[in-house]
């Protein structure tokens, strides 16, 4: 076994690399954020800031990301460097090590569930695609899956806050995941095991501890510098959100925007909104934040920017909720339905430019498939989650977690990264138990056709 787990390691290993040289030198530029971090982890190792600001220039804080995956990166900066072909490089080691955890996270189930939720891991393309690049999603999918594997063996208090600073670290490197902690440690309540509740308690309460110690750093360093805590970016998410899956005409949405910003009256604002789907409120809301979005574009000095997306991220937060308060109905409906398949099943791990040029027929295949996983995952979450072990249960609550919480905002096929893992186990588990069921069946309808057979 150990053999065959070493050739999956090798496998993503090669994938990543692989990977890499097909993405370069291009690197899916238009995912600018990865020069957002690069910047960020030279800003740590050079300056020992967290800061997009070179050396020698002045320090500006930093409103967007949040400091978990350049804090990662920031070792590769100060010694060997961090150009792309170096962080994939490294990144490779790690999804190395994926299918090693799915293994130990599987194998309460038996070694050969456990061998097949690795090699689900090793083959699973989308992890190889974006440890080929500069993004945070693979570190906190590997992340995801270190904290899984400790939290179901932590025994311990020690082992619950090792666990825990994992989990919480997981939340500096992908905020969506800020609170998860709290459903692990909700997970580990559940457990039936024997234990008694009041010592299932106590290690919940030490994960929830270890990760909310992690996070006071940059607590202290947003307050310090925009006066709140945990500075971030969900005010455009809860924003956007509101309006994917509507579906208008990109031409029309770009003259409503176009209006919007030269300050057309709000008459015309209404007709224009109308034109796209959008009731008069929504028309004079969405009129509002472009406005304040092309605002915030025209700030040139990088200090002012800072603080202005702060505001900007508040303005959003507060439009948002007045848009889901006027129609929640309809926000909850595309949460269930269009954000829902963006996340699960809106992955194709090829470079944007094949993507474009891709039929439809391949896209729709792709779609189909990845949904056939997210319910074969989900069945298998919740069959894992009657069983109540701990291993189940962190199962079905980290795909639960990212299901629900990710859906409130804007989504994003890469955001549910770091839940794949345990959808694949999840999966793997129901289609393992399927099968069993099946062959318990043949062997009893042939017991019956023997034993009719005797009779005769």
């Amino acid at each position: 076994m150990t053999s065959r787990l070493a050739t999956l390691s090798l496998l993503a290993f090669a994938l990543v690399l692989g990977y890499a040289a097909y993405l370069q030198p291009g690197w899916e530029s238009y995912r600018d954020d990865q020069r957002q971090y690069v910047l960020l982890a030279q800003g740590l190792a050079a300056r020992g800031e967290f800061t997009r600001a070179p050396v020698g220039d002045q320090f500006v804080p930093e409103p967007l990301r949040t400091p978990g995956y350049p804090l990662l990166l920031a070792p590769l900066c100060a010694t060997v460097g961090c150009d792309h072909w170096q962080i994939a490089g490294a990144q490779a080691v790690v999804a190395a090590g994926l299918p090693l955890l799915a293994y130990l996270l599987a194998l309460r189930w038996g070694r050969r569930i456990a061998f097949a939720c690795a090699a689900a891991c090793a083959f699973y393309l989308p992890f190889a695609y974006y440890a080929a690049l500069a993004l945070a999603d693979f570190a906190a999918t590997a992340l995801m899956l270190v904290g899984l594997v400790l939290t179901s063996r932590a025994r311990t208090i020690k082992g619950s806050l090792v666990a825990g600073a994992v989990l919480g670290f997981l939340g500096l490197t992908r905020p969506q995941f800020l609170v998860f902690p709290l459903a692990a440690a909700l997970a580990v309540v559940l457990t039936r095991d024997g234990a008694r509740l009041r010592d299932r308690i106590a290690p919940a309460a030490g994960l929830v501890i270890a990760a909310a110690l992690v996070l006071v750093p940059f607590n202290m360093y947003s307050l310090a510098y925009f006066g709140g805590p945990f500075a971030s970016s969900s005010g455009t998410g809860l924003w956007w959100g509101y309006f994917q899956g509507r579906g208008a005409e990109p031409a029309k949405v770009q003259q409503f925007r176009d209006q919007s910003i030269a300050g057309a009256p709000d008459e015309r604002i209404e007709a224009s909104g109308a034109s796209i789907g959008l009731d008069p409120l929504e028309s004079r809301e969405a009129a509002g934040a472009f406005r304040e979005l092309a605002a915030f574009d025209a700030i040139s000095d990088r200090t002012t920017q800072a603080y202005a997306w702060i505001d900007l991220n508040r303005s959003l937060t507060r439009r948002a909720l007045v848009l889901i308060a006027h129609d929640p109905a309809g926000y909850v409906l595309r949460g269930l339905t269009t954000r829902t398949i963006e996340l699960w099943a809106g992955e194709l791990p090829i470079r944007i430019d094949d993507l474009r040029n891709l039929p439809p027929l391949p896209r729709a295949l792709s779609a189909a498939a990845q949904l056939v996983l997210f319910a074969a995952g989900a069945a298998g979450a919740v069959l894992l989650g009657l069983r109540r072990e701990r291993e189940g249960l962190l199962v079905a609550a980290t795909i639960l977690y990212t299901w629900l919480v990710l859906i409130v905002f804007v989504t994003e096929p890469r955001y549910s990264l770091p839940a794949r893992p345990a959808l694949l186990v999840g999966a793997v588990f129901a289609v393992a138990l399927l099968a069993r069921r099946g062959a318990s069946s043949q062997r009893t309808k042939a017991a019956i056709e023997a034993t009719a057979r005797v009779r005769a």
